[in-house]
C-alpha cells in the first residue's frame, strides 16, 4: 500500500514524464529498492474519453540483461539515456563515479557502428557503439590486445619471406 509507506507515485519521474508526453517514457536505470538490482520503468499516460485517468508503469529488472552482457567477449557496456552505465562485462564500470566521457565523445563524433580510438590511462583503446532503443551499447578493447595477433601474423610473414628469399638466393647460385 503506497499510502502506508508514504509513497506518492505522482511525485516520481516516471509518472511526471509520462503524464507530460503522449509517448512511452523509459526511465534511466536505477537500483530497485525491493530487489537491490538495476531496473528500468516503462510508463505511459492513460486517457479515457480524452480525460487523463492515470499513468501505467511497469518495472523491469535488468538482471537477465546484466547476466547476458557479462558473458559477452570483450569489454561490453550499455548506457542509459543519461549516459550512465547500467550493464557491463566488467561490473566495476557500473560505478557512477567512473568517467565514460572518452568513449561517449568518440561515439558522438563517429556515430553508430563506426570504429573509433580513444585514450584511457595513457593507452590506446578501440571501440564501437550503437543506439539500441533508448540506450547506447558499446564494446571496447585495448589496442594492444587487438594488435597482438596482427603483429604476430606480420612477424611470421616477414620470417617466411626472409626464408624464401634466402632459399631463392642459394638455389640461384
Amino acid at each position: 500500500n503506497g499510502k502506508a509507506n508514504n509513497y506518492n507515485a505522482t511525485t516520481r519521474e516516471w509518472y511526471k514524464e509520462a503524464r507530460n508526453s503522449n509517448q512511452i517514457y523509459i526511465t534511466p536505470a536505477y537500483i530497485d529498492v525491493v530487489s537491490n538490482e538495476y531496473a528500468i520503468t516503462y510508463s505511459k499516460a492513460l486517457y479515457k474519453d480524452g480525460k487523463f485517468i492515470g499513468v501505467l508503469g511497469i518495472d523491469v529488472l535488468l538482471t537477465s540483461l546484466q547476466d547476458r552482457i557479462a558473458r559477452t567477449p570483450g569489454n561490453t557496456f550499455v548506457f542509459d539515456h543519461k549516459d550512465r552505465v547500467f550493464a557491463a562485462t566488467n561490473k566495476e564500470l557500473l560505478n557512477p563515479s567512473i568517467d565514460h566521457s572518452p568513449v561517449l565523445n568518440a561515439y558522438k563524433t563517429h556515430g553508430d557502428y563506426n570504429f573509433f580510438t580513444y585514450g584511457l590511462d595513457g593507452k590506446e583503446r578501440l571501440g564501437t557503439c550503437t543506439k539500441v532503443f533508448a540506450y547506447t551499447a558499446c564494446i571496447t578493447e585495448s589496442a594492444d590486445i587487438i594488435n597482438k595477433p596482427i603483429f604476430k601474423a606480420a612477424y611470421i610473414q616477414v620470417i617466411a619471406l626472409i626464408v624464401m628469399i634466402s632459399i631463392s638466393i642459394i638455389l640461384l647460385y
